[in-house]
């Protein structure tokens, strides 16, 4: 059920009349993710037993980017790899801390491959059975960044304490050649808030900060009853009128930027939206009550109905 932004409520007059324009939260807003244009993203929320939430991906494969190395790749960064992949004993001790060492402890472990091999069946092994979490996903984020890939580890919270996940946002390669760009320096030049954007519309789904509006046209007569003035109306004195009608809505708006406070930055596009709507309701409102007062003149004054009608043109 959308529940009403009740402190958001404002009057829009034009040609005559009064629209009502209100804000709602969207109940059941579309998935940020169900967009091909949507940067693929993972999810974590603190369940080590679910793991990740790997939906928001879109198919795309983002916990294992070792897999698009070359082995020339993987040689050429094995210090770091080696850094990224701490592995201890039983005994506390590393089980190896620099590329020879963790080369020669590959040849130990996997006798039956070659180290080249035994290189991605170590990195396989590893990440599937890690830990999951921050530590996990920095990790995965940072051989996406060794393939030149942008990619980001990002934190969404609610307004609850526990409300919290963490996000893996990663510009794949393969998403970004379904975009339509030659290379990702070319994605990079012309999308450099993507992951930003990505991160906020998934938090403002998962929070609740998708809205909608409903404008409608207010009864004068109950306006005046209640003895309200444009000048200094309030939200709650809106709110309290029964008789509106003309409804014209719409859903789906996320947020322009969702830490970007007040509610009018945070949501310039619906708040344009909902002024356009309110204007075409006026406009029509004004029409219809032109043509209900041409057509009783006629009817009162059937001799002035030509000098009338040429009047209004």
């Amino acid at each position: 059920m959308s529940h009403l932004i009740t402190d958001q409520t404002r009057l829009f007059q034009a040609h005559g009349q009064k629209v009502r324009i209100q804000f709602f939260n969207d109940p059941e807003p579309a998935e940020p993710w169900d967009d091909d244009g949507a940067v693929p993203m993972v999810a974590y929320d603190g369940d080590r037993r679910a793991g990740f939430i790997t939906e928001p991906a879109r198919g795309y494969d983002l916990l294992n980017p070792w897999r698009l190395f070359t082995d020339r790749q993987i040689k050429r960064h094995l210090a770091r790899i080696v850094e990224l992949c701490p592995a201890e004993s039983w005994g506390g001790r590393p089980v190896y801390d620099d590329p020879r060492s963790f080369d020669r402890f590959l040849r130990e472990e996997y006798t039956h491959l070659s180290l080249r091999e035994a290189r991605r069946a170590w990195l396989d092994s590893y990440f599937g059975d890690g830990e999951t979490g921050r530590r996990r996903l920095e990790a995965i984020a940072e051989f996406w960044r060794l393939l030149g890939v942008p990619v980001a580890v990002k934190e969404t919270r609610g307004y609850s304490q526990g409300d919290w996940q963490l996000l893996l946002i990663v510009a794949h390669p393969d998403a970004v050649k379904d975009w339509g760009f030659r290379n990702m320096a070319a994605y990079r030049k012309a999308c450099p808030d993507d992951l930003d954007t990505a991160a906020s519309n998934y938090g403002a789904w998962l929070w609740g900060d998708v809205i909608g509006y409903r404008a409608q046209l207010i009864d004068p007569e109950e306006f005046a009853a209640d003895d309200l003035d444009p000048a200094t109306v309030t939200a709650g004195d809106l709110n309290a009128l029964h008789y509106c009608s003309d409804v014209e809505s719409c859903w789906g708006f996320f947020p322009d930027d969702r830490d970007a406070w007040p509610f009018a930055k945070m949501y310039a596009d619906a708040i344009g939206a909902a002024v356009g709507a309110a204007e075409y309701i006026a406009k029509d409102a004004a029409e219809r009550a032109a043509e209900k007062f041409a057509g009783e003149m006629t009817e009162a004054r059937p001799d002035l109905a030509p000098q009338y009608g040429e009047s209004i043109q």
